[in-house]
This record gives C-alpha cells, sequence and structure tokens, in this order.
C-alpha cells in the first residue's frame, strides 16, 4: 500500500506566503494541502517525494524575506487527500452577483454569472481576500478592449474579463503551473483566446492595454508600478491587490510618482485592493 509523508510546516508572515508555499508544493508533485493555525499542512506521495526539490522550495527567493520551518515529518497510509479537499471546498459568491464554484460543486440560486475554476492548486479560487476583492472591483467596471492580468495565477481574473467581454486579454504569471491551470480552466469556462506568458512583467513587450490588473504582493507592485504605468492608456484604470491596509499608503505614494491617482479602494481581512487612474 501506498504510503504519503505529512509535513507540518510553519510561515511567518502567513499572507501571501502560505499560499504561494501551497503553489509551489503542488508544483513537485504534492497531493493535498490543508491550511493550519500557523502556516500549511502537506501531503506528498512517498515514491514521487523529491527532497532536493523539496528543499529549493523552500530555498526559493519567494521566500528569502520570510521565515519558514519544517515543525514536523510523518508517514501515513494512503488516503484520497484530493477527494477530502474537495469535501471542504464551498462556492464564494462575490458581491452577490458572481458565483465562483469548482467543477464538483452543484450550485441553485440567483446570480448573474459564474466561474469554474479547478481548486487544485488552492490559490486564485476566489476564497482568498485579495481574489474577492479584486472581483468586486472588477463588476464596477466597464469591460474595455484589452486587458492585463499580471500575477495571472490560476486565471481567474483574466478569465472573467474575456467573459464580460474584453477582446484582448493577456495574462502574465511567474510559475510554471500557472499556464497549464489557466488552460484548464479557459476549458472549463468555455474561453479562448487569452494570451498566457510565463514570466515577470518583462513579457508585457511593447503592448499597451485599456486596463491592467496585478494582484501579487506588495514589493512586487512596489517595483514593477512603473512598468504598468508604461503599458496604461492615458485616463485607464490600473486595479491592484495583494497587500496589506497599512501598505496603502506606500502603493498610493509610488502610483502617484508615476501619474496615477488612487480613485477608490476596498478592504477585507486587513487585504486591500485599489482603483487607480493615470493621468
Amino acid at each position: 500500500m501506498k504510503q504519503h509523508l505529512i509535513f507540518d510546516i510553519t510561515v511567518s508572515p502567513i499572507e501571501p506566503y502560505r499560499e504561494i508555499l501551497t503553489a509551489e508544493l503542488f508544483d513537485i508533485g504534492f497531493e493535498g494541502c490543508v491550511e493550519t493555525v500557523d502556516g500549511v499542512k502537506g501531503y506528498v506521495n512517498e515514491a514521487d517525494f523529491n527532497r532536493v526539490d523539496f528543499q529549493k522550495v523552500l530555498d526559493s527567493d519567494f521566500f528569502k524575506d520570510i521565515r519558514i520551518v519544517v515543525i514536523s515529518e510523518t508517514v501515513e497510509k494512503e488516503r484520497n487527500w484530493n477527494q477530502e479537499w474537495e469535501d471542504r471546498f464551498e462556492p464564494v459568491l462575490i458581491d452577490g452577483r458572481l458565483l465562483v464554484r469548482a467543477p464538483f460543486n452543484i450550485v441553485q440560486g440567483d446570480f448573474d454569472a459564474e466561474l469554474i475554476i479547478s481548486p487544485k492548486m488552492s490559490f486564485g479560487t476566489g476564497h482568498h481576500a485579495t481574489t474577492s476583492l479584486m472581483l468586486e472591483l472588477l463588476l464596477t467596471e466597464p469591460m474595455p478592449k484589452s486587458v492585463l492580468d499580471m500575477g495571472s495565477g490560476t486565471g481567474v481574473l483574466a478569465i472573467f474579463c474575456k467573459k464580460q467581454g474584453a477582446e484582448k486579454v493577456v495574462a502574465i504569471d511567474i510559475d510554471d503551473w500557472a499556464f497549464e491551470n489557466t488552460r484548464e480552466n479557459m476549458l472549463l469556462n468555455k474561453v479562448k483566446e487569452i494570451d498566457i506568458r510565463h514570466g515577470d512583467a518583462s513579457k508585457i513587450g511593447e503592448d499597451m492595454f485599456d486596463l491592467i490588473i496585478a494582484n501579487i504582493n506588495r514589493n512586487v507592485l512596489l517595483a514593477d508600478m512603473h512598468v504598468y504605468a508604461k503599458h496604461l492608456l492615458a485616463g485607464a484604470p490600473l486595479l491592484l491587490s495583494g497587500f496589506y491596509t497599512e501598505d496603502l499608503e506606500l502603493i498610493k505614494a509610488e502610483a502617484a510618482k508615476q501619474g496615477m491617482a488612487l480613485d477608490k479602494h476596498l478592504d477585507k481581512d486587513n487585504w486591500v485592493a485599489a482603483r487607480f487612474s493615470k493621468n
């Protein structure tokens, strides 16, 4: 009988690094991850586990400024971790209008639109405050012709924009898994023609956009704000999330340096999503 290794890992600060760690663990073969009070508990088939790859994840540049500790490593007989995760996955209703659900969720009720997102990466499903806040902001935006989604993850925001009528949608993410997961979610939503690119902001090229959305983290947003401004058409909105309430003034100040003014912001669980406009 197969055996699984179970890793109890603490992450400090927890967000957004717990979700990033979860995505990285799935990328090296972990079959399930469960959130704990201090971090995450990851499950991997012992036969599929590569300790070198595991250590590379822990030593990744994503986590160079935070503290990650493996508290314990135990062995347990095989269980269906994916099924247990699915049993716990609940649909999310955004602003009473947009339902985000998994393919296995059967939902009846009144809502205007829905997104079907595979939750296997546990990242960008609508459950995290930053994703739900960005969707809430997008629900208030007239959908323009061209959209750039930076840090696209599962593709949930890019797919929403395409379903709402955007003609050109570019989705960029630095993680390898994001490409395949976005493709899968495009099929689930019967969406075509999203331009998925692997890499950082340098992959934007010479394109210009009527709307740019970026749900990443404070440091990346601050470092790349000038790039977003360069590729945003005059008067167009920039939607940002992935940072805490106390970081809003830093984000606002950097945006002002790049000729963008804060229009409004939403907050939830100490997370913020903000709308800026280019002068």
